[in-house]
């Protein structure tokens, strides 16, 4: 009987190891992920030399988002980063069907906290998940995306401003690589100015004119992956006890 006991704590030692573990980062860390994304319809207002004031509608289809990030975790669950983004989408327009491309590229500061299930909850799973927000700016870069009342008149053109999001995400311990995680994240990217593209040249007979758009929201689902790399290997489980032979008659 004693014998079966202790093969039985040995066995669940050496499984230890193995068994995936929620973790808080510490120290440096690095993330780049990539995903999709989808911008909502926005409103374009124009004025242009020919037609004078129009508005449509600005539909945008399929389109990509990537970023690269560089941060701290300060042990306790908060974090600080730094981020670089890049979003693409195909735009169309409502009222014709008219179709064109923009883009928005620039820079975030976030503040992040990780919810520590076990110490929290008393929940021992190898998912922590995690929300933010963050503030920063970017700039917006219409392409060929037609303008007026008038078949043929597009305009090019960027344009920057104050941006911000907001992150809800989870990320899952990767068993036998200390410190490498993998991320699934949502994110609501918003910029409140209108963007205001001024004296555009189009490529009508009627050329000049001013563009401007509504407020701009950017839903994105990103899948990615995390290093902190002042994480340890936990450390070896003890030497089982050793089992003293039984008493001979």
């Amino acid at each position: 009987m004693r014998l079966r006991s202790a093969l039985l704590a040995t066995s669940l030692l050496a499984a230890t190891p193995l068994a995936a573990k929620a973790t808080t980062i510490t120290g440096p860390y690095v993330d780049i992920g990539g995903g999709y994304n989808l911008t909502q319809t926005q409103h374009g207002h124009f004025a242009d030399t020919e037609d004078g004031p129009g508005r449509e509608k600005l539909g945008h289809r399929h389109g990509w988002t990537g970023f690269g990030a560089v941060g701290w975790g300060f042990g306790n669950g908060l974090r600080a980063e730094v981020e670089g983004d890049y979003n693409w989408s195909e735009i169309y327009s409502k009222t014709r069907g008219d179709k064109g491309s923009d883009r928005s590229y620039g820079g975030f500061v976030n503040v992040l906290y990780d919810i520590d299930l076990k110490r929290l909850f008393n929940i021992d799973v190898p998912v922590t998940p995690f929300v933010g927000v963050g503030a920063g700016y970017l700039w917006q870069n219409a392409h060929d995306v037609t303008v007026g009342n008038s078949p043929g008149r597009s305009m090019s053109g960027t344009k920057g401003g104050f941006a911000y999001q907001g992150i809800i995400g989870a990320a899952y311990d990767i068993p036998g690589i200390p410190g490498l995680q993998m991320t699934t994240e949502y994110r609501m990217i918003g910029q409140p100015s209108s963007f205001t593209m001024g004296n555009y040249t189009a490529s009508g007979p009627y050329d000049s004119g001013h563009a401007s758009f509504d407020h701009r929201f950017n839903h994105q689902f990103i899948v990615g992956v995390r290093y902190a790399f002042n994480s340890a290997p936990p450390p070896p489980p003890p030497a089982p006890a050793v089992v003293p032979p039984a008493p001979t008659a």
